[in-house]
């Protein structure tokens, strides 16, 4: 019996198919609306003797007479400089007339260029990824598409691309995240980085919601610019219409009043309070440090000379005799070498006493800080402060200055929906502007541009993804 086989369903897609070959010539005409990787792709297939004519089908009659156009030869392109093809030319057939024309796939390449706009937009893309040179991106296309494209068309491509391309991502971004409905908290984290830009010192003010990860603004000043009243603008215009509830900063005093005035809660960042401390205190440490790595090189050295000389003393039993003055001589420079050494291991248990003592006080400021709750923080800080006159007076001078802000840096014991520090902005900084390409950028909207990229970029990582991830 004969099996039954189903109809096939043939699908034409006409658009693929927008080209005719004439054999004797051995030319291939490809109407302008197909894609030149077509052409690439056509080229794997046949040998070279092949020519490559883009026509346009929708032109046959002249616009500016309505005569018919001939075809009037063709004219040599070189696509993307390594892909010899042709262009139809026309002429009106009216002699009168003096109209021509040249087929150009605009959709592809741009007017008086010779590579494709989708090469060019690739060097673009590049940028969104990471920071690369110019030279960089040369030799990825090189790589890719076998083609070498110089530094000063990439610069040119995105130079007249990027700001669309940033803008356009940009506007997709914020479009997801309406529809994700993902909304400020009302929790903020503020910081500023310093970045050379052609020898020239800027500043980078950061707010970023430390809930949802959102970068509420970033915004690049040169550093005569920075100062209170552009604090007070910057943060006002940042926060305006959105829900406030808490703004963490570090220990600079001008933010204090920007901050009450806004009506919000102030968390002083922890990490920076212990800076206060630590640099001071490490200096300490590290001289006491020293002394002890001298004193063990010492108690060593000492101790080895000794090993020497008792090897010069023979095997005898009982005192030495008072005539036998050069074993008496010997014992005695053994002895004075001894005190030496047990001089250097005192003094060397007393530097480690001290520097356990540091670490002691260190610990217990920074527990304070761990505490769960405002009242057992406060009870830690009161404990530290009855003990001041027995400690060192970098602590004496820390403790001092904390009681003054004591407040400001434990709201995070009250609320522990506050973070007590600012480490994701530092986060944010070392993603979206790494200290490796920090002062390579010779110009301000260079550096915008790396930045508003890379925001982009953590922007639907952080705060897409996470939402995403809840979601699902």
């Amino acid at each position: 019996m004969q099996q039954k086989t189903n109809p096939a369903n043939n699908i034409l897609v006409f658009d693929l198919f927008k080209f005719f070959v004439e054999p004797k010539d051995q030319k291939i005409y490809i109407s302008k609306t197909v894609s030149p990787n077509f052409i690439y792709a056509m080229n794997e297939i046949l040998n070279d003797s092949y020519r490559f004519i883009y026509f346009d089908e929708d032109i046959s009659l002249c616009p500016e007479c309505g005569a018919h156009l001939n075809n009037n030869g063709t004219q040599k392109f070189n696509l993307n400089k390594n892909l010899p093809i042709y262009k139809q030319t026309y002429a009106c057939s009216n002699k009168k007339c003096n109209f021509t024309k040249i087929t150009h796939p605009e959709d592809y390449i741009d007017k008086y260029s010779n590579y494709t706009k989708e090469i060019k937009e690739k060097t673009t893309d590049y940028s969104l990824i990471t920071y690369s040179s110019y030279q960089t991106k040369s030799e990825i296309i090189n790589l890719h598409f076998g083609t070498e494209i110089t530094r000063q068309t990439i610069f040119n491509s995105q130079n007249n691309l990027i700001d669309e391309l940033l803008k356009e991502k940009e506007k997709k971004l914020f479009k997801k995240i309406k529809k994700l409905k993902i909304k400020p908290s009302g929790i903020y984290c503020y910081d500023e980085e310093y970045i050379k830009i052609n020898k020239h010192v800027h500043v980078r003010m950061t707010i970023i919601d430390y809930k949802t990860k959102m970068i509420i603004n970033d915004q690049i000043i040169t550093k005569e610019d920075f100062n209170q009243k552009t604090l007070k603008k910057f943060f006002k215009e940042s926060l305006k219409g959105l829900k406030i509830k808490t703004i963490v900063t570090d220990g600079y005093k001008a933010y204090e009043e920007i901050i009450e005035e806004l009506g919000a809660k102030h968390q002083k960042c922890v990490f920076h309070i212990m800076q206060g401390l630590m640099t001071p205190l490490q200096k300490i440490l590290n001289k006491k440090n020293k002394k002890i790595k001298s004193l063990e090189i010492k108690i060593s050295k000492k101790t080895a000379k000794i090993n020497e000389l008792n090897k010069k003393i023979p095997i005898k039993r009982g005192r030495a005799k008072k005539t036998d003055e050069k074993l008496i001589k010997l014992r005695s420079k053994i002895n004075k070498i001894q005190l030496e050494i047990n001089d250097a291991k005192f003094h060397k248990r007393k530097l480690k006493k001290e520097i356990k003592e540091y670490t002691r006080y260190k610990e217990k400021i920074s527990l304070m800080f761990k505490s769960k709750t405002y009242k057992t923080a406060i009870k830690r800080f009161n404990k530290l402060k009855s003990e001041m006159n027995k400690m060192h007076k970098v602590f004496r001078n820390f403790i001092k200055n904390l009681e003054k802000k004591i407040d400001k840096t434990l709201n995070h014991t009250i609320d522990h929906e506050i973070p007590k520090t600012n480490n994701l902005i530092e986060l944010i900084y070392r993603t979206t502007f790494p200290s490796k390409i920090k002062t390579i950028y010779r110009t301000l909207k260079g550096a915008e541009r790396q930045i508003k990229a890379n925001n982009i970029r953590w922007m639907e990582r952080n705060v897409l993804g996470e939402k995403i991830k809840i979601i699902s």
